[in-house]
């Protein structure tokens, strides 16, 4: 899987952050299961995580744990 922007493979028809379906969404989530379950992520999801983490944050639909966390880092 190459590391590709989220948005490329998104399924909605129309851009929408705040559905489940969304791909930035579901790449975060991906990212979170495996880090819950303890095993090993791989390095074109960690970018991926990345990726959509920025988007989501740049558009102000971030989870409101990962704004915390970004506000905290700042």
């Amino acid at each position: 899987m190459a590391a590709d922007h989220p948005c490329f493979s998104c399924r909605l028809p129309d851009c929408d952050e705040s559905s489940k379906r969304c791909a930035l969404r579901m790449a975060i989530n991906r990212y979170k299961n495996l880090r819950a379950k303890g095993q090993e992520v791989p390095q074109d999801m960690s970018v991926l995580y990345r990726l959509a983490r920025r988007e989501l944050t740049k558009s102000g639909n971030a989870p409101r744990g990962d704004r915390r966390a970004e506000q905290v880092g700042a």
